[in-house]
Formats: structure tokens, sequence, C-alpha cells
């Protein structure tokens, strides 16, 4: 074969690749033949070198990444579109191995964007389907309705069809242009240079565009959220660290809670390594993954442990819902004036006291060790309620710690206990006045008034024992 002949059998067979390829290729193969007429073969042997032409254009064409003629190409598209699949989620995953976690992050933004616009392109689809209905509805029988169902059908199949070229040649256009999978280069039969060099199209900056706008904006709010996050786990943090400085304050006073402890210490360790990676995507850096996956794991496993050890610790303590006995009561008394429509209201006890007729006295019992408090009674018109505020907490915390190294603890949250002292016909009075819209209050209370507290009769005794007891 000459080198004419074989030239054009070779251009005939390379049809399939763009113009400017075939030429590079035909001026290459060109050169060598010329190569090896000047070191004495004939252009049949220098061709003959080659191997078999059919053999010669496969390993062309799989140098361009086609591994079949156009022929074989047309038998076989079933292959064919199974490996540009196949190229395409190759290229997709080159494309995110190299992104940072910032960039990734935008791109599923993006995604996100195409996928809303594309979502919103329905709509013409939609009015297509409504106004082919309406068509349809003309023949008003089982015709209309077959042909509306495949009417629906082919505007569903063609929507699918746009919605996937279109995200398809979004993410080719603007995250694939430019990407090759790499692969090893084949070397041609007989020949001592490599056909092919895989060259990348050199791309050019693209302009900002909508998506870009859009895709930096939800950046933006995402990173206004993140920001308000970061601001609750830095008050976690500080809490903790708090909570922590205390735990070391308690072992050096020989409290010893080491599983409890521990646990303050985790939680804490777990804060710091959330605001890690947010604090790093506020500030676009790039996280050590594995580090923090190895710590996280670690912590996890010591929060495990310390949370069985803080239990069983937990578990020992005593609660007992009292003061310490050693706790030394005071007492502060508030007086007000008898009037006979008075009553109380609050938790309190009552005792009789014979020597005050014209007199209240609300008398508040308190430890004096652990709080002081300021009694005051709040007054709505006739109605009389004792309260109190807390002016100062002292010794509450050698109190705690003491406890503490017991392995029990004491409700030091108990109110003040209130008790209200006046003449035993008072009391009755005050108690009666509570119930003004009981019919029994209107019977026992004119009892009071017109015969005394000693002349009552017995149901109005049993009645008033009854609110005593309550």
């Amino acid at each position: 074969m000459k080198k004419e002949e074989f030239m054009k059998e070779l251009k005939e067979k390379l049809d399939i690749l763009d113009e400017k390829e075939i030429k590079d290729i035909i001026e290459e193969y060109t050169g060598y033949i010329d190569e090896k007429v000047k070191s004495g073969k004939t252009e049949e042997e220098a061709i003959k070198d080659f191997g078999s032409i059919d053999e010669l254009t496969t390993e062309l064409l799989k140098a361009y990444k086609i591994n079949v003629n156009k022929k074989e190409k047309e038998k076989n598209f079933i292959n064919n579109f199974v490996e540009s699949i196949n190229n395409w989620i190759d290229k997709v995953i080159q494309c995110v191995s190299k992104k940072s976690n910032q960039e990734i992050i935008r791109m599923i933004i993006e995604i996100l964007i195409i996928l809303l616009i594309i979502g919103l392109c329905k709509i013409p689809f939609e009015f297509m389907e409504k106004y082919g209905y309406n068509i349809f509805q003309i023949f008003q029988n089982s015709l209309g309705r077959l042909l509306y169902r495949l009417w629906k059908f082919m505007l569903e199949i063609l929507y699918l069809i746009f919605a996937v070229v279109v995200f398809i040649k979004i993410i080719n256009r603007r995250y694939l242009d430019g990407i090759t999978i790499t692969k090893n280069k084949n070397s041609l039969k007989k020949t001592m240079k490599d056909v092919v060099v895989d060259k990348k199209p050199i791309t050019e900056p693209r302009k900002r565009d909508v998506i870009d706008l859009l895709s930096s904006l939800c950046l933006l709010f995402l990173k206004f959220i993140v920001f308000w996050f970061i601001l609750g786990v830095l008050f976690y943090i500080l809490g903790l660290a708090f909570a922590f400085g205390i735990c070391l304050l308690l072992m050096t006073k020989k409290v010893f809670y080491i599983g409890t402890y521990f646990v303050i210490l985790s939680l804490l360790v777990l804060g710091v390594l959330f605001f890690i990676p947010m604090f790093n995507f506020m500030i676009n850096r790039k996280n050590n993954t594995k580090a923090l996956l190895i710590a996280f794991l670690t912590n996890f496993i010591i929060l495990g442990i310390s949370i069985s050890a803080s239990s069983i610790e937990i578990a020992t303590i005593d609660w007992k819902n009292e003061l310490p006995k050693d706790v030394v009561m005071s007492t502060e008394t508030k007086t007000i004036k008898w009037n006979n429509t008075l009553w109380i209201s609050g938790n309190v006890t009552f005792e009789e006291d014979e020597n005050l007729p014209n007199d209240i006295e609300i008398v508040y019992t308190y430890p004096s060790e652990i709080y002081k408090i300021k009694p005051d009674v709040i007054r709505y018109k006739e109605k009389v309620m004792p309260t109190w505020e807390y002016s100062g907490y002292q010794n509450i915390i050698d109190y705690l710690i003491e406890d503490l190294k017991n392995h029990e603890l004491h409700n030091y949250a108990i109110e003040p206990q209130i008790t209200i002292k006046t003449t035993k016909e008072n009391i009755a009075m005050l108690k009666l006045n509570a119930f003004p819209g009981n019919s029994s209050y209107q019977q026992c209370k004119k009892e009071v008034n017109t015969s005394g507290y000693e002349n009552l009769s017995n149901y109005c005794k049993e009645y008033l024992e009854e609110l005593w007891d309550d």
C-alpha cells in the first residue's frame, strides 16, 4: 500500500473525529513514513510496520477516549451510553474531591438553586396539560380520557428529558468543563511515540451570573445562621468552663466526684469540637477532618464511661427534704391590727394567743445561718397575704460542701414557716372569711358574731375544725 492510499483510508476511518484532529494525525503519520523512507525503507515497508490499519485506527480512537469506530459505535449504542454515564460520574467525583468544604457547600447550594429553577420550568408543562384536558373533554367518552392520558404521559416524558438534559448541561458548563479522566496513555503498536497527548482546554474565567449571586446570598445567609449557633456554643463553653472551675475548687476542698467532673470536662471538650468546624466555616478555613473525627470518637468514649461512673456517684447521695439538724432557726414578727372582715391567704399555721384580741402577729421562722429575709404583708382590700424577700445568703456553700463530703444533700430551698397568732375567736373568723360564698360560712359567721366562739353549735364547731385541718 502506497502512502497516499494509506493516508486516504486512514482519514476515512477517522472521520468521527474533528477535522483539526484528523489533520494533526495525518501530518504526524506522514512524518513517520518520511522518516522511515529516509532511513532506507520503502513506503510499503514503512506502512507495514504500523500493522493492520484497523488496529491502528482502534488505538487512535482509544487515545481520544473512543473505543470503537463509527460503525461499531452505532451498533453498540447502549454500551457507549453506559460508558458515557460512567465517565460523567467519574468527572463529578474528581470535581468534588478537589474542592474544599466551603466550595462543596457552595456547590450544593448552587445545585439546589438549579433544581428549584428546573422545578419552576414545569409550570408551562402544567398549563399545557390543563389545556389538553380542556380540549379532550370535548369527546366526553373513553376516547377522550385515553387521549388525555397519552397527552399527559407525553408531557411528563418531555419534561423529564428536558429536566435531565438541562441539569446535565448546566453541571457540565459550571463544574466539569476542563476536567478529563486521568488514564494511562495507549501506545501504538510498531511505533516509537505516543499517538496523542491529552490536552485540557484552556477555559477563560467565567463572569458572575444570577446563580452566582443567588448562591452567594444563600451562603451569606447560612453564615448568618451559623454565627448565632457559634454564639450559643460559645456561651455553652463558657458555662461549662465555669462549672469545671467549680469542680477544681471542690477538689481542693477534698470533695471527689471524679465521674461527674469528667462528664463536665467531656461536655466542655465536645462544645469546643463543635465550635472549631463552625468557626472555620465562617472564616473560610479548611478543617482537619481526620483529627476532628478522632477527637469526637475519643471524647464520646470518655463521656460514656464518665456518665456510667457519675450515675453510680449520684446514686449514693442521700437526699433529705429538711435542713441540717444543727441549723439554728430565728424568728421575725410582723404585727397588724385586727379587723372583723380580715382573712389570711397563703400557707400558714394558726396558734392561739388570748393576749392578742385586737392584733394579729405574723411570725416568720427561718434558718438565719443560711439566709436572711425581709418579712412583709401584702394587703388587697380585706385580704392579707404574708410574704418575704431573701435579703442575703450566708454559710450555704459551707453546708453544701459538708453535705457532698458526707454523700448527702439537704433541702436548703425550704420556705420560712409562717405562724398566725391571735385569739381563738379571731382565728375562727379569719377562717370563715376565707370562704364568703359558702352557706355554712354565713350561718357560722352569724353565730360567732351573736353568741361568741364558746357558744357555737356543734355543726359550726365541726365546720371550723375542718377548716382548721385544711
